[in-house]
């Protein structure tokens, strides 16, 4: 019995990015992701094939020192298409009386995101 086995998909190269405007912005050779988090200590952004996959094609690991700018957490993904499937992992304090309720293994969506199919979540009604 010969076990078939799909090649890996090929990482997208990514870059800095740039902390403005906010949001999953496209250009003619990539995506600009910049997302607003000031008690934020990590965050990743999980690119996923289609909405209802349950696991992501690629994880970036947003570095601090590189992607971050001010309280804007930024990366460029250089030759991803618009319509990509997107989402973020936080991590910081879960100090509830502090105000905080980070939890990294949450998948959360972008605030600033410009559509969101309700069937990543359920219908909504």
């Amino acid at each position: 019995m010969t076990l078939i086995v799909d090649p890996p998909k090929t990482a997208y190269k990514i870059e800095k990015g740039h902390p403005h405007p906010l949001g999953a912005i496209p250009d003619e050779n990539g995506v600009n992701f910049s997302i607003f988090s000031e008690h934020a200590t990590g965050i990743e952004l999980l690119l996923f094939d289609e909405h209802d996959d349950p696991e992501p094609i690629q994880v970036i690991q947003l570095d601090p020192d590189v992607n971050k700018t001010f309280h804007f957490w930024h990366v460029y993904v250089s030759g991803l298409q618009p319509g990509m499937h997107y989402a973020y992992r936080v991590d910081g304090s879960s100090d509830r009386n502090g105000g905080h309720r980070f939890d990294k293994n949450k998948l959360l969506i972008d605030p600033y995101a410009k559509a969101i199919l309700r069937t990543v979540f359920g219908a909504w009604q």
